[in-house]
């Protein structure tokens, strides 16, 4: 009676064995690795996200069109300078004068409190030529690089920002207009820094403060 019990066990067992090997194996997802998921499409969503805002653009030039003329010639002059085409140019001047900040909001009053401001053609003719002189005497790439990552500093009074960025810059720097100059071509950040604590204590201006810069590394 024991023998038949132990061959009819082994009998199952190795049933359920083999109907186990017999089962397809699932594979494991592997949606996260697709080609639309962040990892596949970086260089992609890179390229998106310079044009990030472009979507503003016909709500602005709808509250503009009283300045289109102007607005438009301005875009021209931005474009020309820097060999972005019209649609880039006119979102980084969108930044620089805060009519996409304006846009990018839907409350009325929170609109209504954006400073904004209506650029003039000879005010952008003056920027892009004090751009390309000394003392930075900026190329077309450093001129791109600096408006694409900071267009309110490059776009709108940048001989003022220029001048603000020295008078608070470390001392090193202060003492050597040249080796300024140079750190700006090299780091466009630099031309955003009008703060010091080092000097004049925290004022909780920390993300246009060279002590943030400095520790940044």
């Amino acid at each position: 009676m024991r023998r038949i019990i132990a061959f009819v066990c082994l009998t199952m067992a190795h049933s359920g064995a083999v109907k186990a090997f017999s089962q397809p194996r699932t594979r494991p997802s592997t949606c996260f690795l697709s080609r639309t998921s962040p990892l596949a499409s970086s260089s992609s969503s890179e390229t998106d996200q310079t044009l990030q805002g472009v979507e503003h653009l016909d709500t602005i030039r709808q509250e503009l069109a009283d300045h289109l003329e102007g607005w438009d010639s301005c875009v021209a002059i931005v474009a020309t300078a820097t060999g972005m085409d019209s649609q880039e140019a006119e979102l980084r001047l969108a930044e620089a004068t805060r009519w996409k900040a304006w846009a990018t909001v839907t409350s009325d009053i929170a609109r209504k409190y954006t400073q904004t401001t209506i650029p003039k053609p000879d005010e952008i003719n003056e920027t892009i030529n004090w751009l390309q002189a000394e003392p930075l005497a900026l190329t077309q790439e450093q001129m791109v690089a600096a408006i694409r990552r900071y267009p309110e500093t490059y776009l709108k009074s940048p001989a003022d920002n220029y001048k603000k960025a020295l008078n608070v810059a470390p001392r090193q720097w202060r003492q050597s207009p040249e080796e300024f100059a140079k750190l700006v071509r090299e780091q466009p950040r630099v031309m955003s820094l009008t703060y010091n604590c080092e000097d004049d204590g925290c004022q909780s201006e920390c993300g246009s403060c060279w002590v943030t810069f400095r520790n940044s590394g």
